[in-house]
């Protein structure tokens, strides 16, 4: 769920330092699913985002972040993975220190 919206207090990592824990505790080249994440670098395969669109609008047209609609378009119209990578926001943050 969106970390700021309606639903936020759904989401079982809440904290920053709850982040750091879940990211601490995957191989430093393993990928976190989630249902949907926006880190400044995002890869698609062409095929999954076909009939796709970014939307303001959750799931029960509240206001919502736009690549959380669109990803969660891509997993339900093309059974996406959305998953986030460890180094692309752990690496460089202090107290960050990669498993393996």
């Amino acid at each position: 769920h969106n970390m700021y919206g309606k639903r936020s207090k759904e989401n079982k990592v809440k904290r920053q330092e709850d982040m750091m824990y879940v990211f601490q505790n995957v191989s430093s080249n393993g990928l976190i699913p989630v249902q949907s994440a926006f880190m400044m670098l995002a890869i698609y395969k062409i095929h999954m985002i076909t009939g796709c669109r970014y939307s303001g609008s959750g799931i029960n047209n509240e206001v919502d972040c736009e690549h959380v609609a669109f990803h969660r378009d891509m997993i339900e119209k093309h059974g996406a993975k959305i998953q986030m990578s460890p180094l692309v926001y752990c690496q460089g943050d202090e107290g960050y220190a990669p498993l393996g």
